[in-house]
């Protein structure tokens, strides 16, 4: 404990150096959790000689624990905790901890460390994975063994036939902006899964948490939308597909961070990921967000299915 409810957990043998450099990273969803691998990892090969702390809220997947190259220390702080206190306890563990640096991600954090001596830097995290992606540097996800295994027996169980492709899709998303849907029309999406197993003899698995549709119970589809997978269980399953097709969500971020071929649909301007080589990744983008999604169609069926098309043929 460093201090009243804070975990520290030392992940390297380099004792702690005049450079020390914290990455709070705190309140962002699971894609940015999974996309700021690239971020740390980039900046320990640039940086071998500092010493590098992630902060993180308690019980986040994938851990900054999980990345290919993670911080030389995690400080974890409880979820439940409100902003007040996290903002003081932080302060001062970063003070007490004598920061060189804080590189800041989150805008309402900049004025938190104004007490640090520390030099305070502030990012935007999607124009720094932008920069990155032009030098081809992407996140990536190691999705343990068991899990892959697990995967595996799985899809053996549902007897897939050998030359039937398997793409996996993600229809539903919760999402707490208001205006900012990122549902797919699930009718819509049922047509292409339909015309995919027909002209394809593809077998669809329908990935992510959806409680507001009837489970999908046809030949050639595997909804597991209705089970309580764990985000190492659907990463395998997305791993072990010839293609996804997402929105901007989560799962989508996945699907670039374990190398599957991406359809992103309704892709907003707003983002500039998914980040994946662009050979592997097609973009069908929206150019906002509409204020009323009850009036908006999104992407054409058949531009979907063409693109999903070109993919499996290649």
């Amino acid at each position: 404990m460093i201090g009243p409810g804070i975990r520290k957990i030392q992940l390297s043998q380099k004792p702690s150096s005049d450079e020390s450099i914290a990455f709070p990273f705190i309140g962002f969803g699971l894609g940015d959790r999974i996309v700021f691998e690239v971020v740390i990892r980039n900046y320990r090969q640039q940086h071998p000689e500092h010493y590098v702390i992630g902060v993180e809220q308690e019980g986040m997947m994938p851990s900054m624990r999980d990345y290919s190259n993670p911080p030389d220390e995690i400080w974890v702080v409880p979820v439940e905790w409100h902003l007040d206190r996290l903002k003081s306890c932080l302060t001062q563990m970063l003070i007490e901890a004598n920061i060189s640096q804080i590189r800041i991600f989150k805008l309402f954090m900049h004025s938190w460390f104004i007490e640090c001596n520390a030099i305070r830097r502030q990012f935007r995290l999607f124009e720094v994975l932008n920069q990155l992606s032009k030098q081809g540097d992407y996140s990536t996800l190691i999705v343990p063994k068991q899990d892959l295994y697990w995967a595996q027996f799985f899809l053996l169980q549902h007897r897939i036939p050998e030359n039937s492709p398997i793409v996996a899709i993600h229809i539903r998303n919760y999402h707490n902006h208001p205006g900012q849907d990122k549902n797919m029309d699930f009718r819509k999406y049922s047509t292409l899964i339909d015309m995919l197993i027909e002209k394809h003899n593809a077998v669809c698995i329908v990935v992510g948490k959806d409680e507001d549709n009837a489970k999908i119970e046809k030949k050639g589809v595997i909804d597991v939308s209705k089970s309580s997978l764990g985000l190492w269980s659907t990463a395998a399953l997305i791993k072990l597909s010839d293609l996804y097709i997402g929105t901007d969500t989560g799962p989508t971020h996945i699907a670039a961070a374990v190398g599957t071929p991406i359809i992103a649909v309704d892709y907003p301007d707003i983002h500039l990921g998914p980040f994946a080589p662009s050979e592997k990744c097609l973009k069908l983008i929206k150019s906002e967000y509409p204020t009323d999604i009850s009036g908006y169609a999104g992407i054409p069926l058949n531009e979907i299915y063409q693109a999903a098309k070109n993919m499996l043929n290649h």
